[in-house]
């Protein structure tokens, strides 16, 4: 279902894809939640989110931290992230609470996996191998250190995993640079 003139606060956003559903599991978390907004649905604005503040503002300055070109894949914003040899393909995910690897990568190969609840906002609970990952690094600047992440082994996509917004402090999203402005 489209719908359109979605407002938050003084912005309206562009015509957006919507999903029903029932919200009864994420209002377990807090009662007030009243949907899920995805990163996507803000593809037409310059918009900087502060995950762990709970904090989303429109039309803000460039804040200060390390400059990553993203891209867009189905609509989503895709950056390019070094894991030891590999160059892997990360969807940025506001609804993702740990990293999701759709594969092992190499620089993980040794690493023995351990079996762990997996949660998603949905609710759903799955007993899914667990890693510690190596380190993923954006730009030479700016690296994420070591995190547990799920592997959820997915054939067929382009993608290689979801990366939680959750891991930066601020992330700011410049549309018509392609930019994202990340800081830790």
């Amino acid at each position: 279902m489209n719908l359109r003139n979605l407002r938050i606060g003084p912005s309206t956003l562009p015509d957006i894809e919507i999903v029903l559903q029932d919200m009864a599991e994420a209002q377990r978390v807090d009662r007030s939640i009243m949907g899920v907004l995805g990163v996507n649905a803000l593809s037409g604005a310059d918009f900087t989110i502060s995950p762990g503040a709970g904090r989303l503002a429109f039309g803000t300055e460039r804040p200060a931290g390390e400059v990553v070109p993203f891209y867009r894949i189905e609509g989503r914003i895709a950056l390019r992230v070094r894991m030891g040899e590999a160059t892997l393909t990360m969807i940025l995910d506001s609804g993702a609470s740990h990293v999701a690897l759709f594969r092992l990568p190499k620089a993980m190969a040794k690493t023995p996996p351990v079996s762990s609840n997996f949660a998603t906002m949905e609710g759903a609970r799955k007993i899914v191998p667990t890693c510690w990952k190596a380190d993923m690094f954006f730009i030479d600047p700016l690296r994420v250190g070591t995190l547990p992440a799920a592997i959820v082994q997915r054939s067929g996509t382009t993608v290689d995993g979801l990366l939680p917004a959750g891991v930066f402090k601020t992330i700011h999203v410049d549309q018509a640079r392609q930019e994202l402005v990340l800081a830790r």
